[in-house]
């Protein structure tokens, strides 16, 4: 992504965002090419907060640096191998796709997390108590304990 893109990217988005005093990372995505990576969408987001625009799913959006394979070492692949330029643009919407509903899917939050930790205890409990007054486990356990 060229400077000058993305400073017209984030120009528009601030225009929109002080409509409403924020953006959702959706409409950052709208508006952003088809093939923006992670590297330049986090400069737009960076471009946005500096500009005083909150980007709601933001922090959603973190490059990989420790995957990140330096340009002169890439390798190209085999022109065999490469994608039509249509099959690259379907991967690139498919990933801007996960990325949009991706915000939208809340965060599990301590609260929610004991809950389901309880509910799981519960339901091992249960299937112990289950299992204890099962005839089929009271004919195995001395067997089991003649094993032991």
């Amino acid at each position: 992504l060229l400077k000058e893109e993305r400073q017209e990217i984030v120009t528009t988005l601030v225009a929109l965002g002080q409509e409403r005093g924020f953006l959702s990372l959706d409409q950052v995505l709208d508006h952003a090419p088809p093939d923006l990576d992670v590297e330049d969408l986090t400069s737009v987001l960076q471009d946005l907060e500096a500009q005083g625009i909150e980007v709601e799913g933001a922090d959603q959006v973190q490059p990989d640096t420790k995957r990140r394979v330096p340009a002169r070492t890439q390798a190209t692949p085999p022109a065999e191998q490469q994608l039509p330029a249509h099959e690259e643009d379907q991967g690139q919407d498919l990933v801007r796709t996960y990325l949009r509903q991706m915000s939208r899917v809340p965060l599990l939050t301590r609260e929610g997390e004991v809950a389901i930790a309880k509910r799981i205890e519960r339901g091992e409990l249960r299937i112990t108590k289950a299992m204890s007054r099962s005839l089929l486990v009271s004919r195995y356990l001395p067997e089991l304990a003649r094993r032991v």
